[in-house]
């Protein structure tokens, strides 16, 4: 009878530690929670999943940065992973910090004798809040007062020198050369307005005659 009862009682026992051990290798992200509640891209955040009281007080179970049990994920930086064994209650604080948005599940948890698995985050857009899992998109420039007119006047100038310079190549130099010609025919007629002026007044000064030819002749 004592030795039924012994082993009835050590098969519930097993029964009740197996539930535990379950309970407490497979705890799911949606008993856990997040601090702070909600967390962005770039913030330092950490999950806390709840777990069975343990039997009694253990030593926590730490996994820093660099440490080799320390999970690897592309978006994900882990900061420091601890299981903390209590008779009032355990607990798994992962801290992390994301750096895209949307659900993101974590890697397998491994810590101690445990395993971890089917943890998910949510991570929201700094940038946009109602489309979590697409960055929102750049913002627009700001145009600065009176940088239409620079820009469209910048524009226009370099037209009329390159309409300018095209025009000067195809008609330009002939057109200076004409300017020339015309210019140095007024020197050459004021020249000679100018002579005659002056011949007309040693005509009527009643100057040599002789000096008034060679004057003409020049």
């Amino acid at each position: 009878m004592n030795n039924k009862y012994i082993t009835n009682s050590k098969f519930a026992w097993f029964i009740v530690k197996f539930i535990i051990f379950i309970s407490f290798a497979n705890a799911q992200s949606s008993e856990a929670y997040l601090m702070p509640r909600q967390i962005y891209v770039g913030d330092i955040a950490a999950l806390v999943v709840p777990l069975p009281a343990a039997q009694s007080n253990i030593n926590d179970i730490v996994i820093t940065a660099g440490s080799e049990n320390m999970p690897a994920h592309p978006d994900i930086d882990f900061h420091r992973i601890a299981l903390e064994q209590r008779v009032t209650g355990s607990r798994l604080l992962i801290e992390f910090t994301p750096f895209i948005p949307g659900v993101l599940e974590l890697p397998v948890i491994e810590i101690g004798d445990e395993s971890f698995t089917e943890l998910t985050v949510t991570v929201n857009s700094i940038l946009d809040e109602k489309a979590q899992p697409i960055l929102a998109g750049p913002a627009s420039a700001l145009a600065m007062p009176g940088t239409a007119f620079l820009l469209y006047g910048t524009l226009t100038t370099v037209i009329f020198v390159l309409l300018f310079t095209f025009w000067f190549l195809v008609r330009g130099r002939t057109l200076i050369k004409l300017l020339i010609e015309k210019w140095k025919l007024s020197r050459l007629f004021g020249s000679i307005r100018k002579t005659e002026k002056n011949l007309r007044e040693g005509i009527l000064n009643g100057d040599d005659k002789r000096i008034i030819i060679d004057r003409l002749s020049d």
